[in-house]
């Protein structure tokens, strides 16, 4: 699963949940979508249930703040320039 993450001008944040491990892989259409405004999920597509809870998660605290820190989600950043960039974890 790649999750990623994108700033976006008019929604803020946006998670999407793609059903693969290969981010070259990641260009499809997205399993779910999550930003400020809506929780999405492809017609057809049955997400199992720890990405549904993620997303309820991550769509109830983008609602409250549509900038608010949901990077934990992400696995990748998404931007136009350079495209897919995994994120490094910090463990603690």
């Amino acid at each position: 699963m790649i999750v990623t993450i994108t700033p976006t001008p008019l929604d803020g944040t946006v998670l999407r949940w793609f059903d693969t491990d290969a981010a070259e892989d990641a260009i499809g259409a997205p399993l779910v979508t999550v930003s400020s405004h809506r929780l999405d999920v492809r017609d057809g597509a049955e997400p199992d249930g720890n990405v549904l809870a993620a997303a309820i998660e991550a769509f109830a605290a983008l609602r409250n703040d549509r900038l608010a820190d949901v990077r934990r989600f992400a696995t990748h950043y998404r931007t136009i320039r350079s495209g897919l960039k995994p994120i490094e974890k910090v463990s603690a």
